[in-house]
């Protein structure tokens, strides 16, 4: 099993935003670690994650800044960590499955956003 993760980036005013792969690879079981950089010139500091299944809606799965919110479904296998002097935010998602395939967005405050595909295969 293969996770695939690509990349494409939005960027809105006064952000930035980057992303250094497009693509990731891993095998089912293994953790999968998504990445955002960026910078901000916002005094409030949030970052939410979003997976979108083809056709459907996105989906929240978290958020974190100066407090953590998960979704149900997230609370166990999912987790953040964002780093404003950093510049970086990230999602690890453990043991991933067939489930996980997905793109995943990660926005920050002021909607500045980053897409990432990820697809588990057998």
């Amino acid at each position: 099993m293969v996770v695939s993760l690509s990349v494409f980036l939005c960027l809105s005013s006064g952000d930035k935003i980057e992303q250094k792969e497009t693509e990731l690879l891993k095998g089912k079981g293994e953790t999968a670690s998504l990445e955002c950089t960026f910078s901000t010139s916002s005094t409030g500091f949030w970052v939410h994650w979003y997976r979108q299944y083809p056709g459907r809606a996105p989906q929240f799965i978290l958020l974190n800044g100066t407090s953590s919110l998960y979704a149900e479904f997230a609370k166990e296998r999912f987790s953040s960590n964002a780093d404003k002097s950093a510049e970086r935010a990230s999602l690890s998602i453990s043991e991933t499955h067939l489930g996980d395939s997905a793109v995943y967005y990660c926005t920050l405050y002021k909607n500045s956003t980053d897409k990432n595909f990820l697809s588990v295969v057998k």
